[in-house]
């Protein structure tokens, strides 16, 4: 970053250095920041500002983003908008923020993960045999396309991960995707995992070879610790103590976590991020869930941690994510008296005291998918012009 005296908006000098002032702007809340650059040419030079890029990311906190979602299909609904969450001061005050979802003629957009600002999107074709796929920064508008891959004969559905590969600072996109078995493969499973990444700026994907597992790849895999993580569905596995599907982004090889566990509700299992640690969260009714909590490491083994939570309001279907010391929890009301889902809600549960409220949020959509994502300046189109972001984190 440059070291010269700010200037005030007037072209007059500050007392502050340039640096001191770059320093103090980069601990602001993203729509600050954006309010900044628009102040002079030399604020708004922050935005494609690399060591600035680096410093407020760094310093970002990890912000709640929702996704519409409509009643009917979302095959026939166009989406351009997502919603970050300004949680304000206090509990009621948190509201919605519009941001851009617009890339080229893509009528219809939603997210595959996100990593240090930038999310991966696909089109509504994700489930079709041209599967495209997209890198976009949500706050700057930058995006850039990814390779199309080879149509797979047989492909049935498929999950996508993003991530940051540390040891190259390049980011990688995996695929995962289900495929249907022959007629006259002797194999008693019905279908069987392959699996392609490509790292962004490059041409072509490449074959992963040696999926062991059926994994779920509805949900997005949970990339933690320079792997992404899958659960090994229990449906289809249920002996073993092969849990979870692990891919390291590095040497993009395959192995497992293995621990002892009771499965009692396959159909309601999530992998979220715990803190510092992976947990399954299983949802046993309305009103219970039950956390396991993944300890150890791969040398010395791993074991999990359980603790059953129950919350004190029925006729809810819930989603469990970890934020901040507390149950953040999608809501999903069911009206029986209409047999339809109603507006959903989010929520927040201390397990420590025990305390569950529902959050008012102002200006968001009745319907919604929740994650989360660091808003950042990182640059899709830097991306594939080097291939690399140095200094940048995971």
């Amino acid at each position: 970053m440059e070291t010269n005296v700010a200037e005030n908006t007037d072209g007059s000098n500050a007392h502050l250095p340039w640096g001191i002032v770059c320093d103090i702007v980069s601990r602001f809340p993203i729509e600050a920041i954006v309010r900044f650059t628009c102040l002079s040419k030399a604020c708004y030079s922050l935005k494609k500002d690399a060591g600035f890029i680096k410093l407020q990311l760094t310093r970002a906190n990890r912000r709640i983003i929702l996704e519409p979602m409509s009643e009917e299909s979302s095959e026939d609904k166009s989406l351009s908008t997502l919603y970050i969450i300004d949680e304000g001061e206090g509990r009621s005050s948190w509201k919605g923020r519009e941001i851009p979802l617009q890339i080229k003629d893509e009528d219809y957009l939603c997210a595959s993960g996100s990593c240090n600002g930038l999310l991966c999107v696909h089109s509504k074709s994700l489930y079709s045999k041209e599967f495209p796929l997209f890198i976009y920064n949500p706050i700057s508008r930058e995006s850039v396309s990814l390779p199309l891959s080879d149509p797979k004969p047989g492909f049935i559905t498929a999950g996508v991960g993003f991530g940051f590969d540390s040891e190259t600072g390049k980011y990688k996109v995996v695929k995962l995707l289900k495929i249907k078995r022959k007629p006259n493969d002797d194999n008693n499973m019905p279908f069987y995992m392959e699996g392609e990444i490509i790292t962004v700026g490059e041409s072509s994907w490449r074959q992963l070879l040696d999926i062991p597992y059926i994994v779920d790849v509805t949900a997005t895999p949970v990339f933690s610790g320079k792997v992404f993580h899958w659960i090994i569905d229990p449906r289809v596995h249920p002996s073993g103590q092969e849990r979870i599907l692990v891919l390291d982004i590095c040497t993009e090889k395959f192995r497992t976590i293995d621990f002892s566990i009771t499965i009692r509700y396959p159909d309601n299992l999530r992998l979220v991020n715990f803190g510092n640690f992976l947990a399954l969260i299983e949802q046993s009714d309305w009103v219970r869930f039950r956390v396991c909590k993944i300890l150890g490491n791969n040398k010395d083994g791993y074991h999990i941690h359980k603790n059953s939570y129950q919350i004190p309001i029925q006729n809810l279907i819930l989603r469990v994510f970890w934020s901040n010391d507390n149950f953040l929890i999608q809501c999903t009301p069911l009206s029986q008296s209409k047999e339809k889902w109603s507006n959903e809600q989010l929520a927040l549960y201390c397990p420590k005291k025990k305390e569950f409220c529902i959050i008012a949020i102002s200006g968001i959509p009745s319907l919604f998918i929740l994650n989360f994502f660091v808003p950042s300046f990182v640059s899709p189109n830097a991306l594939i012009s080097d291939g690399s972001v140095e200094g940048i984190l995971e």
